[in-house]
């Protein structure tokens, strides 16, 4: 099977216990002798097998790296592994879960070889919302109901705030965005009339967290 380590964390002196997201689940895995084999990161994309235990994890029996041409590109990278970090926090504890995560990462991974990577993160993330049922409509404040008008404020998760509620809980940015865009991108889930400025804000509002 195929899946993405999405947590890393050290048991004992050399074995990882990992987080590894497939397309039908997420599962914890033991895997032995971690310094004596080649390095497991998050963000990392294996083949692997595993041997299950009935009383502990199951242990990986054998495992393959599949790389990436733009691994060697530092800022790709780290927009990656930004991004699957915040991914494994986000599903941190789920078993079973929709393939449409699994998904998000096979398309950001497949884009980032030929497109900007802010712009992936940003539709990438959208179409996650919208799987998800949380992509919200411009027409009303997510938190006060008010009717919103033609700029609009945005907290995690894309949610759209006017500016009284915006100011009242949401200071963590001052970005405003037209309506008009927004619905267009919402319905599109594809950025590419937003120019670079407004990227770069939905991305940080990203990094907020999913």
């Amino acid at each position: 099977m195929q899946g993405y380590i999405l947590k890393t964390k050290k048991a004992g002196e050399n074995n990882l216990v990992m987080d590894i997201l497939t397309p039908k689940e997420m599962i914890k895995v033991m895997r032995f002798y971690g310094v004596r084999h080649s390095s497991m990161m998050v963000g990392n994309k294996l083949d692997f097998e595993l041997e299950f235990h009935p009383s502990y994890l199951p242990t990986l029996k054998e495992s393959l790296h599949l790389g990436f041409m733009w691994q060697k590109d530092v800022e790709k990278l780290e927009v990656f592994l930004s991004f699957a970090e915040l991914l494994g926090r986000y599903l941190s504890g789920v078993g079973e879960c929709d393939e449409c995560y699994f998904q998000t990462l096979e398309q950001i991974s497949t884009r980032l070889t030929l497109q900007n990577p802010k712009r992936v993160i940003v539709d990438a993330y959208a179409k996650m919302l919208k799987c998800e049922g949380r992509l919200h409509d411009m027409d009303k404040c997510y938190v006060c109901s008010k009717d919103l008008d033609g700029m609009i404020y945005l907290s995690s998760g894309f949610l759209p705030l006017c500016r009284v509620c915006h100011q009242n809980s949401f200071k963590q940015n001052n970005f405003v965005f037209s309506k008009d865009e927004l619905g267009e991108f919402f319905v599109s889930l594809n950025g590419s009339m937003l120019d670079d400025t407004k990227i770069n804000a939905l991305y940080e509002i990203v990094g907020y967290g999913l």
